[in-house]
């Protein structure tokens, strides 16, 4: 079962991100909208890592999953729809693995401060911007909350 566990988080650090294959650029006259035609492969990646994660926690390299949501998710993902699958699944994380969580601090701050600070600006303008800031608010709530990083010695979140 752990080298499957493994097999499957190796493709979905593969998959999950961004594939510039799959973004198409449509022209509207003075205008031009891309299209992700990727972003429905990543949800079901980030659905099935969760759901992984809820059935195997004590098997699967949360490392890896972790570094897989913060580094591809987080950091790449443009859409709503996207993100919202790598917050639930970080939340699982925070609540259920806090230890690695202290060890990976840096790379999820890091990750959060770029979602937040890209979702910020619209928030005034666009629903979609309210639902992630909201999402990032409460990672950065649990992880605020979480005993082990409250007790940690260089608490600098």
């Amino acid at each position: 079962m752990t080298e499957f566990n493994s097999k499957v988080l190796e493709l979905a650090e593969h998959s999950s991100k961004p594939n510039p294959q799959f973004i198409e650029e449509i022209d509207i006259g003075a205008f031009k909208q891309k299209s992700d035609l990727g972003l429905a492969v990543r949800k079901s990646i980030y659905s099935l890592l969760s759901e992984m994660y809820d059935q195997v926690k004590m098997i699967i390299n949360v490392n890896t999953l972790l570094t897989i949501v913060t580094n591809n998710g987080l950091m790449f993902e443009i859409e709503e729809s996207g993100l919202l699958p790598c917050f639930i699944l970080l939340g699982k994380i925070v609540d259920h693995s806090p230890v690695v969580c202290v060890n990976n601090i840096d790379a999820i701050s890091t990750a959060l401060d770029k979602v937040f600070t890209k979702w910020i600006a619209t928030v005034g303008k666009s629903d979609r911007a309210v639902n992630i800031v909201r999402a990032t608010l409460r990672v950065c709530y649990k992880l605020n909350t979480c005993q082990e990083l409250v007790d940690a010695p260089n608490n600098s979140f």
